[in-house]
């Protein structure tokens, strides 16, 4: 979780955001089945409402208004963590495929070599 925490900060989505916790709750239910990224709304935007007692669409909103941030923000860096640049903000499920691919990129590097094998 501080690794998805540390990735957010820096895209400027600090732990002051609503979208915070919601967005690393949802990175650790893709990190679990990938396949939830086929069915967003069904499969990841109504679990996060349900665990923080919310809305599905409060969830959605938090999102975009997140994206947004980064989109004016740390544009740049969010091209870097893609591994692509974009001419317009990604879409929700999008994003999170962004960051989902990002924090796996860096968990499998972080693993020693033998684990690999």
């Amino acid at each position: 979780m501080e690794r998805i925490n540390s990735i957010l900060r820096e895209l400027a989505i600090g732990k002051n955001y609503k979208g915070h916790r919601e967005i690393a709750y949802a990175i650790q239910l893709l990190l679990e089945d990938e396949d939830r990224l086929c069915a967003v709304v069904k499969e990841i935007y109504i679990p996060v409402a349900e665990y923080f007692h919310v809305e599905w669409n409060a969830v959605e909103r938090n999102l975009r208004t997140a994206i947004f941030r980064v989109w004016r923000m740390r544009r740049q860096r969010l091209f870097e963590i893609a591994g692509y640049e974009m001419t317009v903000p990604p879409t929700g499920s999008e994003f999170l495929d962004i960051l989902l691919s990002y924090v796996q990129r860096r968990l499998h590097a972080s693993e020693p070599q033998e684990s690999r094998k």
